[in-house]
């Protein structure tokens, strides 16, 4: 299936959201700090697709990265990957 499904124009991912660069993050200095396909996570969303999200990467290194430099982190097995790496089962509230 090559559409998305749930896609909108003004989606702003949530804190704790797993995400992939979708190219190489640079460092304070212009180095490369991850190269693009780095997952992360946002720690920070937001208020519009104008301003950056703060994303934290596995050593513990952060970016301000736009909306337009990465990508929705989907488990192994297609579905929406959670702080939990997807694995536990849906809950109902």
């Amino acid at each position: 299936m090559s559409e998305r499904v749930h896609y909108s124009p003004n989606l702003i991912y949530s804190v704790g959201t797993q995400i992939v660069s979708r190219k190489p993050v640079q460092d304070s200095n212009g180095g490369i700090a991850h190269p693009s396909g780095a997952v992360g996570v946002v720690v920070k969303s937001p208020m519009d697709r104008q301003h950056s999200y703060r994303v934290r990467f596995s050593d513990g290194f952060e970016a301000a990265l736009h909306h337009d430099q990465l990508a929705f982190r989907l488990g192994s097995n297609g579905h929406r990957s959670g702080g939990d790496g997807g694995s536990s089962p849906p809950h109902d509230i």
